[in-house]
């Protein structure tokens, strides 16, 4: 088993992040292969001819992009709390950034070079989701919240700590404190692969390109595991939606709910959550020995 921090984040290398497309579904699908395409790489190099393949929030997003772009990989893919899924009629249709010079989306000259959205040419085909303005503006510019922990120099800890302490206080202080220190320590790095999250998701965490219209074109070999917290703020329904809609349409895939869990499931409720996971992994060990 392998746990992977996707290329730009974590503890990953953090090259730069350069959009060079002009048409904007071709820009998603640039922002897309940044991640995916480092995948392929390293299965390459480790000699795997096929796996399966787990990925939570963004990582499932990224995990069916992989799937796609990449058939006869995998023998399933989980997919924990994944963003991406339901279909907004306004993050399709919003402008995104362009791929332009701008000093503050660039974070005063660091390394990336996206710029804020351009003015839309014409209204979004719906009304946008109440979100609230400045959080548009900082999407839309590109600036994440890493930005402030690494413009906030001596005060960074104090700024993480405030999320850290407050997600993490169901557990011992040390496992708490050790948490902070690696949440700091990976925040602070300079900018690389968040930069991609304006191209391929709309302020409010809905894609660009839902999942929902490409999901039944993962091989129909490719078994799909739905998971999602019991208090997820992703949309579970969206989730339940996609796997009647990829059993009816002659695919594999199931969908579960782990109690008391919020969106880290894996974290909030980790014994069920492996008990998941280990049925799952079960049923690929049977299904190669019968092949």
């Amino acid at each position: 088993m392998f746990a992977l921090d996707w290329l730009g984040m974590g503890r990953s290398t953090r090259p730069a992040f350069k959009i060079k497309a002009t048409e904007k579904l071709d820009k998603v699908r640039e922002a897309e292969s940044f991640f995916v395409d480092s995948l392929e790489e390293w299965r390459k190099k480790r000699g795997l001819e096929k796996f399966t393949l787990m990925g939570h929030s963004l990582g499932g997003y990224l995990a069916v992009c992989y799937a796609l772009k990449y058939p006869g990989r995998l023998d399933k893919l989980i997919l924990a709390s994944p963003v991406g899924i339901p279909e907004d009629p306004w993050a399709v249709n919003s402008d995104m950034p362009e791929p332009e010079v701008s000093a503050i989306s660039a974070e005063f000259s660091q390394d990336q070079s996206q710029s804020t959205a351009k003015k839309a040419s014409s209204p979004p085909a719906a009304p946008r989701r109440p979100i609230p303005g400045w959080l548009t503006y900082l999407w839309e510019a590109n600036i994440s919240p890493f930005s402030f922990v690494r413009w906030s120099g001596p005060l960074g800890p104090r700024l993480v700590s405030g999320w850290t302490s407050r997600r993490f206080n169901m557990l011992p202080p040390a496992e708490s404190s050790a948490l902070h220190t690696y949440a700091y320590s990976l925040f602070r790095q300079h900018g690389s692969g968040e930069y991609a999250l304006a191209y391929l998701l709309a302020p409010g965490a809905f894609a660009r390109d839902p999942l929902m219209k490409r999901l039944d074109k993962v091989e129909k070999s490719v078994e799909m595991v739905f998971l999602y917290g019991e208090n997820d703020w992703m949309d579970g329904k969206a989730g339940k939606q996609a796997c009647d809609m990829i059993n009816k349409k002659g695919g594999r895939a199931s969908f579960g709910v782990i109690s008391g869990a919020g969106h880290h499931l894996y974290l909030d409720n980790y014994k069920e959550f492996n008990g998941v996971i280990d049925k799952v992994m079960d049923r690929v060990e049977k299904e190669k020995g019968g092949r």
